[in-house]
């Protein structure tokens, strides 16, 4: 009996039949893709893909904003998990193939599964624009994520598509199965802690957490995907694209030398690839795309139109709806929202009654100036600055230095009265870019997990990083760029001489410091 786990993943115009690991044979559908080609998709997946929930993510624009920016981005979710699903059954090919007998026979067909489910499904509870969604709007509750709202529209999917559900049996997929597929879309853990922090599955199914979201080594295929597609959609060199193949193609399981666990490792000679062409290709598109400046100035329009929009749905459609900060607790209605039809129902105000004309002006000031560029006026923004450029200095207000305290400080030191009502009525924003290579101020490297040529011994990235090209190491692993918006139509509607002290104070506060502190 074949396993879909043992076909090539790419197979072309294949209408081959594959069977499950409980006989229900089905024809594969072939996706095309515009990175990774023509790609054979489970029955599974198929059937989650062909559901109105999924194809939401039609609607969901991966990179928000940046379309305004670099006009060809406007990809969406949808693309990028299949994508993600796709690189998934290829890295589970090739770690099964290679894998030892006691490894072959712990992985079920239906774990396996499990896996790519998980990879189809995990951006699932995206909001409309994406992560300006769950940044901005949703309120700051500390059990929500989008991957929270991942699981839970899983399970209205469940719940509302009884051919999915029957699929799901067909397979062999249970409810532990389903709680399995959660937890590995809701992996913030790494598996190299001295507890196990997992709970779907023992620790000797370790590998398993490292595929689709890696919080161990943070190589994973979510990651694999988006650098790729979002650098190609952007315009930008695809420079990850042969060093992930090579991980893909040369990752094996292994038993880790500190925790006895079987885990993912990759052979001594990718590990600078990795740092330069994967982690820096992260570093490079937070610059390039992620955080430019144009990028994040639309989003913080589009924050603000959203904050003056909470009750578009309610106001519209009837008061059964709840306010938009609130929509994700209520799947029914977080599972149809779009960025289409909010956008619609703003537009919309325009010709309503008077009093809902008048509450969206705003919004609708914004939506407009969004499509017309008239962007919010930079009145500064520093230079790069390492992460301890406040580590010794307090403000006048006796605060850190810090972005979220420069408001407060300028209001300290200037006392124009026209300045003190603009900072009254919020007109200014401080926006901190935070560039580093994925894991804070620290190597990437550090602690990964990798096999010797020969002997195939299992080691640990050295504490000096001795394995790596030094060439390849950056000097620092995270720098910072502050910049200072005002959100009124021009920056010439300030008093002349406040805006010279704004630029002077802005400079000297965000300034690099005289000694680096290491």
């Amino acid at each position: 009996m074949d396993s879909f786990f043992s076909q090539p993943a790419s197979s072309g115009l294949n209408d081959s039949l594959l069977e499950s690991s409980n006989q229900a044979p089905v024809a594969n559908r072939v996706y095309h893709c515009n990175l990774h080609g023509d790609i054979s998709l489970h029955p599974l997946a198929t059937a989650i893909m062909n559901t109105p929930i999924f194809k939401r993510l039609q609607q969901t624009k991966q990179l928000s904003l940046a379309k305004h920016v670099y006009g060809t981005a406007s990809h969406s979710r949808y693309e990028h998990c299949v994508g993600v699903c796709y690189l998934t059954t290829r890295l589970v090919s090739t770690l099964m193939l290679h894998a030892d007998d006691e490894i072959k026979a712990s992985a079920t067909e239906e774990d396996k599964l499990c896996i790519m489910l998980a990879a189809l499904c995990h951006d699932l509870g995206h909001g409309p624009y994406s992560h300006s969604w769950d940044s901005e709007v949703v309120d700051q509750d500390p059990s929500w994520s989008h991957e929270q709202g991942s699981a839970m529209l899983l399970d209205e999917i469940l719940k509302t598509e009884p051919k999915v559900k029957k699929l799901f049996d067909q397979y062999g997929i249970t409810e532990d199965h389903i709680e399995f597929i959660k937890e590995l879309i809701c992996n913030e853990k790494s598996v190299f802690e001295k507890e196990w922090p997992f709970r779907a599955r023992s620790e000797s199914f370790a590998w398993m957490y490292m595929i689709v979201s890696n919080h161990s080594t943070f190589v994973d295929m979510d990651r694999a995907d988006y650098f790729q597609r979002d650098a190609v959609m952007c315009g930008i060199p695809d420079s990850a694209k042969t060093t992930i193949a090579r991980y893909i193609g040369l990752a094996r399981i292994k038993t880790d030398p500190v925790t006895n666990r079987p885990i993912i490792a990759a052979p001594e000679k990718v590990l600078t690839d990795l740092l330069k062409d994967f982690f820096g290709k992260r570093v490079e598109m937070h610059k390039k795309v992620y955080q430019h400046r144009a990028v994040k100035t639309f989003e913080t329009m589009l924050k603000d139109m959203l904050k003056s929009a909470q009750d578009i749905y309610k106001d519209i459609l009837g008061s059964v709806y709840p306010q938009l900060r609130n929509m994700h607790k209520y799947p029914h209605f977080y599972s149809k929202l779009s960025e289409d039809g909010i956008n619609m129902l703003i537009d919309h105000t325009e010709y309503a009654t008077k009093d809902i004309k008048d509450k969206y002006e705003k919004a609708r000031e914004l939506r407009q100036r969004i499509d017309r560029r008239e962007c919010y006026p930079v009145l500064c923004a520093s230079r790069s600055l390492p992460p301890w450029w406040n580590s010794s200095e307090n403000d006048v207000t006796g605060n850190m230095k810090s972005h979220e305290h420069f408001i407060d400080f300028l209001a300290a030191k200037i006392r124009h009265e026209d300045f003190q009502d603009l900072v009254k009525e919020g007109m200014f924003e401080v926006f901190r870019a935070n560039f580093n290579y994925g894991n804070g101020k620290e190597n990437p490297m550090k602690g990964f997990r990798y096999f010797t040529k020969g002997d195939e011994q299992v080691c640990v990235v050295s504490d000096n990083f001795d394995e790596i090209d030094p060439t390849a190491i950056p000097g620092v692993f995270k720098s910072l760029q502050f910049t200072f918006y005002y959100k009124g139509m021009a920056e010439d509607e300030i008093d002349e001489e406040v805006l010279k002290q704004i630029k002077q104070e802005f400079h000297d506060y965000f300034k690099k410091p005289q000694k680096e502190l290491i």
